[in-house]
């Protein structure tokens, strides 16, 4: 089990929280905390439990600051299965120096988005990525 410390932003006020990892047989397993949030998503792949993390947090007008909830932030297939994904640039190919792990803590609230947001971020790279 993992733990890592984030905070998180209801737009007045930041807060701490904690995620905890485990694994559940072939599932990843978080469980966020704080003081007034408890909640735990399970999936396959750990980028889609903690997108499921973040559309609870959504409802509840909350942002929680770690770079897998950057609008620039996503996996590739072959990191689905991991704690890693690439900060994407438009126009540029991601490489290894790229490679993020998506619970670290980021400070960076200008590219906190929804998933949404972060879904359409990741759809014009690759249309991007398509067209050179």
């Amino acid at each position: 089990m993992s733990t890592y410390y984030l905070k998180c932003f209801n737009g007045n006020v930041f807060f701490d929280a904690t995620i905890r990892s485990e694994r559940n047989g072939r599932k990843v397993v978080f469980v966020l905390e704080t003081d007034r949030i408890y909640f735990t998503a399970e999936d396959h792949f750990p980028f889609l439990a903690l997108q499921k993390i973040r559309l609870y947090l959504e409802d509840h007008g909350v942002k929680l600051l770690c770079n897998g909830a950057r609008i620039d932030v996503y996996p590739s297939g072959f990191f689905m299965e991991s704690f890693k994904a690439y900060r994407l640039v438009i126009d540029k190919a991601a490489a290894k120096e790229d490679l993020v792990n998506i619970l670290d803590a980021t400070d960076e609230l200008e590219r906190i988005g929804t998933v949404s947001d972060q879904e359409a971020y990741w759809q014009k790279w690759l249309n991007r990525s398509k067209e050179r």
